[in-house]
């Protein structure tokens, strides 16, 4: 388990929808080997754009 800071960059890789709780995000943060799903409300960008 990881977390990330305002400003830390990070790499949107691709986007799932689950029934129940809407988009999620797979991401990874910038210079780590951090990588996980993160749901989309919580981005302030809104999540990918590619759909996995």
């Amino acid at each position: 388990m990881g977390f990330l800071n305002p400003g830390d960059q990070v790499f949107h890789h691709c986007y799932t929808t689950t029934q129940s709780e809407g988009t999620w995000t797979h991401l990874r943060k910038s210079g780590t080997a951090l990588e996980g799903w993160v749901k989309d409300d919580l981005l302030p960008d809104g999540g990918s754009g590619y759909a996995c």
